[in-house]
């Protein structure tokens, strides 16, 4: 079984053009990225959370 990509090497990879594991995300994990208040209600209403 292949081992998964730790978060640094998914988005290091896709930055650099090669295959990650997954595609990498990040829903407003630091200040400088953030979703708006709009596509979190409809993730936590598709989530039922």
């Amino acid at each position: 079984m292949k081992e998964q990509m730790s978060h640094r090497e998914r988005v290091m990879a896709a930055v650099s053009h090669r295959q990650p594991d997954r595609v990498p995300i990040d829903l407003g994990g630091t200040r400088d990225s953030s979703i708006v208040v709009e596509g979190y209600e409809r993730l936590k209403k598709h989530f039922g959370i």
